[in-house]
């Protein structure tokens, strides 16, 4: 996933399913559920810095495919680093945060925001996914 630019995402996590009843929780656990009623799925809010209904408190929402913008998952433990923190993958950012690579060598934590109507604070800029990203026709982008 590109970002406009100088910025690139580099996260790539893959699920997918397909429902089959009116009420079809398709993937359910201790951490996560996920419900679909045959035309859609309720996903979990990727820019949440808390605990979504869909995920347990161990857990945090992450975008679960960058390349088809399929929708989010639950992912655990999160881990704590914030604006600006070193990371290698999704697994070092707070809940709230992805992990974006701006010159494809290092990468840093960066807030997750719905695109272009959310809110970047300090020096950060907030950046548009190419393609952009839509979950369940919210797009979706990144402060940077």
């Amino acid at each position: 996933m590109r970002l406009p630019g100088p910025c690139k995402a580099s996260i790539a996590l893959c699920l997918s399913a397909q429902a089959v009843a009116a009420t079809d929780y398709i993937f359910a656990d201790p951490f996560q559920a996920i419900a679909c009623d045959g035309t859609g799925c309720t996903y979990c809010d990727p820019s949440s810095t808390g605990t979504t209904p869909e995920c347990g408190s161990d857990a945090m929402c992450v975008f679960d495919n960058f390349t088809t913008s399929v929708g989010t998952m639950c992912f655990r433990p999160p881990g704590d680093g914030q604006q600006g923190a070193t990371c290698s993958t999704v697994a070092d950012c707070a809940a709230g945060y992805a992990c974006n690579s701006l010159d494809g060598v290092s990468s840093r934590c960066g807030k997750t925001v719905e695109y272009p109507s959310g809110t970047c604070s300090g020096n950060t800029l907030m950046c548009e996914y190419n393609p952009p990203l839509f979950i369940g026709g919210t797009e979706y982008g990144s402060c940077l």
